[in-house]
């Protein structure tokens, strides 16, 4: 065994370990997509859905204008008003990320062309 594991993982370039981890999802599962890699599925927000709503308000409000405003501002203004409610308030990464998730590309342009 030790041998055939040994030639498995110089063959498909990983350790030893490795061959024997596979085996053993195999073996429980009995399975050829158990061998696949696991994937962490959807990722967990770590924000509240109060902050969420206010992040989503705050851009539906002051992001789509016809002249693009710049975005500093206004994740300030998304962290005075949570803030204010006693929320932790989001980083301004967290906020640029949200604007693709909230809107399309042609809405965008839409908006900023009209």
């Amino acid at each position: 065994m030790r041998t055939a594991v040994a030639r498995a993982a110089s063959e498909l370039r990983l350790s030893t370990r490795q061959v024997y981890n596979h085996l053993r999802r195999y073996r429980t599962e009995r399975r050829v997509s158990s061998l696949l890699p696991k994937t962490g599925g959807a990722k967990r927000t770590r924000i509240s859905p109060a902050v969420e709503e206010i992040i989503a308000a705050t851009l539906r409000k002051m992001w789509l204008q016809p002249e693009r405003p710049d975005l500093a501002p206004i994740a300030d203004e998304i962290r005075a008003r949570c803030v204010s409610e006693g929320l932790d308030p989001p980083a301004y990464v967290t906020v640029s990320k949200r604007i693709p998730r909230l809107f399309t590309p042609e809405e965008i342009a839409r908006r900023q062309h009209s």
